[in-house]
């Protein structure tokens, strides 16, 4: 699955994706989960796997100008 963030943004993932792998492909968002402190920034090339089994969101804010892309691994 694929999916594309626009300016300001944000894209709700649901729960239960714990082990699931999101790659960046084009711009910068951030990702924030259940029960993680930190968030984290993935940028093209980057690859991040989901670790909690609570709720998962990504947000991208206007630093970039065109739209973020990602894809489920």
């Amino acid at each position: 699955m694929e999916g594309r963030l626009n300016k300001w943004e944000i894209f709700k993932f649901g729960e239960a994706l714990r082990g699931v792998n999101i790659a960046g492909r084009k711009g910068r968002f951030w990702l924030t989960q259940t029960a993680d402190s930190h968030d984290h920034v993935v940028r093209v090339g980057d690859n991040f796997t989901i670790r909690t089994e609570g709720k998962f969101l990504s947000y991208r804010s206007a630093e970039t100008q065109s739209s973020s892309y990602f894809c489920f691994q």
